[in-house]
């Protein structure tokens, strides 16, 4: 079930999608397995062009290591309807268990209005898979 952001009229707002890559089976395995790419997606689904911003990226799982990428900083204004993508690259911990959902908070604060929007997404990383060599 997710939620339904509402923007008022002539006002702009944030939704964040993303993407990241995943192995041959479509998932993303921890145990320091691979590191793998996430874009982050700040979309601006209100009816005019946001303020220059900022922009805070935070998990309070430690076994999530940030490889590279900023995780706070500023961009510039985006238009109505457009988006402003951030690229990591990251990868998970000793996992003992079968998966571990891990949440990511993204936290917006605008420079025209003070206000400050916050969203997050929640990546699932399974265990690692044992590389067998046979001579």
């Amino acid at each position: 079930m997710g939620t339904i952001p509402i923007v008022e009229n002539g006002m702009y707002g944030f939704k964040t999608t993303y993407t990241i890559d995943s192995d041959a089976q479509g998932f993303c395995y921890g145990n320091l397995y691979k590191t793998y790419t996430l874009r982050l997606n700040l979309n601006n689904i209100g009816s005019i062009t946001c303020a220059t911003s900022t922009y805070n990226i935070t998990c309070e799982d430690p076994k999530l290591q940030f490889v590279s990428g900023e995780l706070a900083g500023n961009f510039s204004s985006i238009e109505p309807k457009k988006s402003k993508s951030l690229t990591f690259s990251i990868n998970y911990g000793s996992l003992d268990e079968e998966y571990v959902d891990v949440p990511i908070k993204i936290s917006i604060s605008d420079s025209k209005y003070q206000r400050t929007w916050n969203d997050s997404i929640t990546l699932r990383f399974h265990k690692g898979l044992v590389a067998l060599k046979v001579n």
